[in-house]
């Protein structure tokens, strides 16, 4: 006589419950999910935002693309504490502002605080390359390209 007894371990998968199937195939996707979800923590969190950047090119409209500063100048800081400064203006006068900004995606909100000019809200979507960054303002073709700024002296 034969011995028709069949253990649970040696079922075929395919054969199993569906709801082990159901929940095998959940956990499976909870672990990509969470793999993506740290990859994307890492890209904002990296800092590549973080420093100087010295402004090089303005625009005013799409059609009139970017040109180059002139005689003016613009340096904006960002710290890891959420805090930047900016310093800008020309030969004749210039300005430092205060404030904080927030990142999330390609947004960027900054607020200012320029003393006597009071305080201001700009929200901007802004883009990096290598060393580039590029930003326009919410609603507008108007924007700032900057270089990261070099501020170990060169001899």
């Amino acid at each position: 006589m034969k011995n028709n007894t069949v253990f649970l371990n040696d079922i075929p998968y395919f054969y199993a419950s569906p709801m082990k199937k159901v929940v095998s195939i959940v956990t499976v996707g909870l672990m990509f999910l969470s793999c993506d979800l740290t990859n994307q923590e890492d890209e904002e969190s990296d800092g590549s935002i973080l420093g100087s950047w010295e402004q090089i090119e303005k625009r005013a409209t799409i059609s009139a693309g970017w040109l180059p500063l002139g005689n003016s100048f613009y340096m904006v800081t960002f710290e890891s504490n959420g805090t930047h400064t900016i310093q800008q203006g020309n030969f004749a006068n210039s300005r430092n502002c205060t404030g904080t900004w927030l990142a999330s995606g390609n947004a960027l909100t900054l607020t200012n605080n320029c003393g006597q000019y009071g305080e201001s809200k700009e929200n901007l979507h802004y883009s990096l390359s290598d060393t580039i960054m590029t930003w326009t303002y919410d609603f507008s073709e108007t924007g700032k390209r900057f270089k990261k700024a070099d501020l170990e002296p060169s001899f």
